[in-house]
Formats: C-alpha cells, structure tokens, sequence
C-alpha cells in the first residue's frame, strides 16, 4: 500500500516501511481513542467516525501523511482491533473476521463456526457470548460478505454499517 507523502518534507526522515507504517497507524488510532472515548458505543454496528472524520484525525496528527483510501481503511481495522467489542458491533466484528480470515469460505460457513471464530477474537467482551442470536450472526455474515468484495470500501455502502 502505498501513502502519499505531502510535498516538501525530507523523504529520508520519513520513511514508510511497513513496521514504521504499522507504528503510525497505531499512534493515530491511540490518538483517535483518546480524543473519542466513545467511538465505539456498546450498541453501534461499527465506530462511530466515517472517512472524513478519520481523513481529518490522521492530518491532524500526521501533518505529513496524506490520508489516503488506503491509509484510512487500515485505520479503521486498527480501531476495531483496539476496541472491546460486543456483539452489536457486528460490523466491527465482521471487519475483524476479514482481516484474520480473508479466505473464508463464507457462501458454506455455519453460524457454528463464526461463534467459534468470534470466541477466538482478542478483543471481543467475554461476558455476553452467551447471548449469540440467529439476526446477529446474519448480519456478521452479511457485512463479512459485503467486505469480502475488493470494491465495497470505494462504496457508499459501507458509510450505512459504520
């Protein structure tokens, strides 16, 4: 992936490796949580910022980084994994099981098997797996499968989730 460094800045001093990219991208993410403690309230699909908010963050605290499609969408899966999340979260959810499972065959999953995934996530609330329902585990697939498609990030329809 590559990011668009604004003219006139001193390449050498910024260099975009992948373990320096990583580091940025977590800074703002840490930035971003301390500013919006609730940008993933407990009964919201998704956070709770859309890409111009999130393009807005990243130039306020990366001056120097244009915040690209690209730049923004891994921001956005670095929220979710930072986030506790709950089962309302479901689009929150669904773009984690993306990431860590991008090959899933989702068109034969069970809801079986995307409990045992979502049991497995780091960050997802302990307290209320018990509480699985057949409409949220619809909608983890469904939004799982709309990510699925290379095209739904350059979409407005994933502005409607978030």
């Amino acid at each position: 992936m590559n990011y668009k460094i604004n003219p006139g800045l001193d390449l050498h001093r910024i260099k975009m490796k992948k373990t320096n990219k990583e580091t940025i991208i977590t800074d703002i993410c840490q930035k971003i949580i301390t500013e919006n403690p609730n940008i993933l309230p407990p009964d919201k699909a998704g956070i709770s910022l859309d890409f111009n908010l999130l393009a807005e963050s990243v130039k306020n605290f990366h001056p120097e980084i244009e915040p690209t499609q690209d730049l923004l969408q891994e921001v956005e899966l670095c929220l979710c994994k930072m986030l506790k999340l709950n089962l309302n979260n479901y689009a929150a959810i669904a773009l984690c099981l993306n990431d860590a499972y991008p090959n899933a065959d989702l068109v034969n999953i069970t809801d079986k098997e995307v409990i045992e995934l979502i049991k497995k996530m780091p960050n997802i609330e302990k307290s209320n797996l018990n509480l699985f329902d057949k409409d949220t585990i619809d909608a983890i697939i469904y939004v799982w499968i709309e990510l699925s498609n290379e095209n739904t990030y350059n979409d407005s329809k994933w502005d409607a989730y978030i």
